[in-house]
């Protein structure tokens, strides 16, 4: 697995403790999880802790993916909490250390087009319902809800 890879190998000459490598990884797959769930409260804190764990960044290419991971995923949980600026500035973010990653340039226009609709209002559920009225196993045959995590 990743994690173990990241345990064997100092990252450019540097030494980092393991357990600066493992609990972001930790945070951020019990993110996916909580997403899942429509815990998408947990996800965020789970997010935004597994980003603090990173530490700046010293962990070379494992860090930066770990890091576009846990961007996202907050993304993800903010824009279901309806923090389209929030989630737009994690998008962002994660765009700036790797401009090709498919699932964040998705969500993007997403949370864009939502935040241009929530200064228009109309009568419609909030965003966690509708992802989880889209993911419900009758709505299309059990597929992931609209935020799915990387």
């Amino acid at each position: 697995s990743e994690a173990l890879s990241l345990l064997s190998a100092p990252s450019g000459g540097v030494y980092i403790p393991t357990e600066m490598l493992l609990l972001p990884v930790l945070y951020s797959n019990r993110a996916a999880s909580l997403l899942r769930l429509g815990r998408n409260g947990d996800a965020e804190r789970d997010c935004t802790a597994a980003l603090a764990a990173i530490a700046g960044g010293r962990g070379g290419d494992a860090c930066a993916r770990q890091r576009i991971k846990a961007l996202y995923r907050r993304a993800s949980a903010r824009f279901l909490l309806e923090d389209d600026r929030g989630a737009l500035a994690d998008a962002l973010e994660a765009l700036s250390i790797d401009g090709k990653n498919r699932e964040v340039r998705g969500l993007v226009p997403r949370i864009q087009k939502a935040a241009a609709e929530a200064s228009h209002p109309a009568d419609m559920p909030g965003r966690a319902a509708a992802a989880a009225a889209a993911s419900s196993p009758a709505a299309d045959g059990g597929g992931p809800p609209a935020a799915a995590p990387m």
